[in-house]
């Protein structure tokens, strides 16, 4: 779910991929800190919308986790917790565009390390980013 999260822009990038014992995670977790702060400050001083959860987690952004979801092996859970969240959003977002999302999709890693698993595990992809 961290890395829907991401994907969804709700938050910082690399959060989604980094281990929890990695030794940047500290530095996500200030800069979490210091982003939330500014847009706090952006709406209630600035009267800004642009940053309301959701202005921000779209039908497009919904669409995207899904693809991440697809992706990195797909999950049942995901999918449930997509839906359910697109519902509370008031979102259209509903299992026609799973269907939709996962015939164009491909699965490239996996959630976990698996010997068995044929491309990289989600370890690799944070490797790659940074």
């Amino acid at each position: 779910m961290n890395c829907l999260t991401e994907a969804l822009g709700l938050a910082l990038p690399g959060n989604g991929s980094l281990l929890a014992t990695h030794s940047l995670r500290r530095e996500l977790f200030l800069e979490a800190g210091r982003t939330i702060v500014s847009l706090a400050k952006r709406r209630y001083e600035q009267d800004d919308d642009s940053v309301l959860p959701r202005s921000i987690a779209t039908k497009a952004a919904f669409e995207n986790a899904m693809s991440l979801d697809i992706a990195m092996g797909g999950s049942t859970n995901t999918i449930l917790h997509l839906l359910a969240a697109a519902n509370e959003a008031e979102i259209d977002f509903k299992m026609a565009a799973i269907d939709k999302t996962k015939d164009v999709s491909k699965t490239i890693c996996w959630g976990r390390g698996d010997s068995d698993a044929k491309g990289f595990i989600i370890q690799d992809s944070n490797e790659i980013a940074i």
